[in-house]
């Protein structure tokens, strides 16, 4: 039910899952044309889907320049970002954002490194969690839906990116809507809101976090 109810927040649901729901999708009350969603939401799925003989640097680095460029040109001419700084980003790759999200992500110190898959050893496990959760939110998005990150990897691991998103959603004051199978207390205290599914997909909870205790 997890899975399905984020397609749907993202109008990424296949036309079956779409025919059988009923209700209305609203962001702040309002209804977007399902077309605009895509571009409001970014769904960040549950397969670490990457080019494994890309580095991490690489493959953020690409992610950008498909996703983020427009928006970094109209932050250029909106905020006074000289030519020059868009001109060495372009020639150089290394642009600013890709550099904060490597170090929000904790990447640094793999950003050389491969990503890899089964036939070309690369970043571990949880360091390739990282790197996809930062190649999708590189988009300037309003709303970031993750679908669960936590698999495979440990509690702290976990822990650490939803604390790294916490922290990327109040300096972006976007929103992270994210689906997590048996998260710790420790994890869950992280979130400002819960919405607890039940068997069958039923609602159980949904309201603060504080308030659930």
């Amino acid at each position: 039910g997890k899975s399905s109810l984020l397609k749907f927040i993202s109008s990424r649901a296949d036309a079956s899952l779409v025919s059988r729901t009923t209700g209305k999708l609203r962001f702040n009350g309002a209804e977007l044309d399902p077309k605009m969603i895509p571009r409001v939401v970014t769904l960040v799925p549950q397969q670490d889907i990457h080019t494994p003989v890309l580095t991490v640097k690489q493959t953020l680095d690409f992610a950008f320049k498909c996703t983020d460029l427009a928006h970094a040109k109209k932050m250029q001419h909106e905020k006074g970002v000289s030519k020059q700084t868009m001109q060495e980003t372009r020639r150089t790759g290394n642009s600013p954002k890709v550099a904060i999200f490597l170090k929000m992500f904790g990447l640094e110190r793999c950003k050389d490194t491969i990503v890899g898959d089964s036939e070309h050893r690369g970043v571990s496990g949880g360091e390739k969690k990282r790197v996809t959760s930062a190649e999708h939110l590189l988009q300037t998005a309003c709303v970031s839906v993750l679908d669960e990150i936590s698999t495979g990897l440990d509690s702290a691991a976990t822990y650490d990116i939803c604390k790294t998103l916490g922290g990327l959603c109040r300096a972006t004051k976007s929103t992270s809507i994210v689906s997590l199978l048996q998260p710790p207390p420790d994890v869950v205290s992280l979130f400002d809101d819960l919405l607890l599914l039940g068997p069958g997909g039923n609602l159980v909870y949904h309201g603060p976090v504080t308030a659930c205790a």
